[in-house]
């Protein structure tokens, strides 16, 4: 599937990384790439209330769980951003 999404020239990068975070926001075990593609969206350009959504549509889509996972990661990389 990430091959698809980074492959094709259908999406712009902004919304490449969205796609991949969601996927990988549903997925157990994949917290480390799940950081590493926050981090790749912001310096896409994407903001920290786009990727705040992102974890509302999460919650209210896809479970809370997911949801509460993907914030404590997003807050992990919003943390080292600061420093």
């Amino acid at each position: 599937m990430f091959g698809d999404i980074f492959g094709r020239d259908n999406l712009d990068y902004q919304s490449r990384e969205l796609a991949t975070i969601a996927a990988l926001a549903n997925m157990e075990g994949v917290n480390s790439q799940l950081e590493a593609h926050f981090t790749i969206g912001f310096n896409t350009g994407l903001t920290d209330d786009q990727m705040k959504s992102l974890i509302s549509v999460l919650k209210s889509e896809v479970g809370k769980k997911e949801a509460k996972n993907a914030d404590k990661v997003l807050e992990k990389v919003l943390s080292n951003r600061e420093k």
